[in-house]
């Protein structure tokens, strides 16, 4: 805590709400961290919102080369103040989510929770091995629901498509500063083998965001929106469509994964046959 402050006032840092700033300062949930992800001399390692570099220093000694991203200004001076002796660690200043990133074997993290969401869908962009990050526990929750929760939504659809999720152990509020006033969880998602085959992936994303907006309903009244509004077909195609399509009686928030990508890749091949 005491180098925390020292360094901030140095710098004359004040840690920013805006920016969802806490940084991570306790030894034993960095070693958690490190350890969780069973880190190899050969990983490239990605760190997202290195902070102050407590993390990212505790990474470089494991790791064949970390890559530290860091959006303040300031704390890029920091870092870099911090990090310069290391030669494995590259510091990357500016916002992580529009970038394309370097090549990662693992992102081992604790993230500023406001850009969890993003964040979460841009890395299961990308090739890796597991990623372990501090997240914010309702997130979390989020991210592990099973269908007919209270906590099921798109993000856990999304996310259970293409990694398994845990959801490791909880994280004190003491082990940041400042100290959050919500409570947190470690997570680990490991990539899934084979992904399911989706035909059209936009199409997939906007039916469940869409479907989402209507949790609740069923299905058959769910969707109308979509194949209206977003698919632009006309009442009778629509009418014909839901004739044809499976699970119109389940409601949207007790379907599986899997089950979303039977229903998109339907309509698919539906469209097709019919645009054809």
């Amino acid at each position: 805590m005491t180098e925390t402050k020292s360094r901030l006032k140095a710098h004359n840092i004040h840690p920013s709400k805006t920016l969802g700033q806490n940084f991570l300062i306790d030894r034993r949930i960095i070693e958690e961290l490190v350890n969780y992800a069973a880190i190899q001399p050969t990983d490239i390692i990605l760190d997202v919102g290195s902070g102050l570099g407590f993390l990212t220093e505790a990474l470089a000694y494991r790791a064949k080369r970390v890559i530290a991203t860091e959006l303040d200004q300031e704390l890029v001076k920091i870092l870099n103040e911090r990090l310069g002796g290391l030669d494995n660690v590259e510091v990357i200043a500016g916002d992580i989510l529009p970038i394309k990133l370097p090549r990662f074997d693992k992102v081992v993290s604790a993230p500023p929770y406001k850009i969890s969401s993003p964040l979460v869908f841009k890395i299961l962009e990308y090739r890796f091995k597991i990623a372990v990050l501090i997240l914010q526990k309702e997130f979390a929750m989020r991210l592990k629901a099973m269908p007919g929760t209270s906590d099921y939504s798109r993000l856990s659809v999304m996310t259970q498509l293409k990694a398994e999720v845990e959801i490791l152990s909880s994280v004190p509020s003491e082990a940041f500063y400042p100290k959050p006033e919500i409570a947190s969880s470690i997570v680990r998602l490991s990539p899934k083998r084979k992904e399911p085959y989706i035909i059209d992936l936009n199409l997939f994303e906007n039916l469940v965001r869409g479907l989402f907006s209507q949790r609740r309903r069923r299905l058959r009244k769910a969707i109308l929106p979509f194949l209206k509004y977003k698919l632009k077909l006309q009442d009778e195609q629509v009418a014909n469509l839901r004739k044809t399509l499976p699970m119109m009686d389940r409601r949207v928030f007790t379907l599986a994964p899997k089950e979303f990508v039977v229903l998109a890749n339907t309509v698919s091949e539906i469209i097709t046959v019919v645009g054809g």
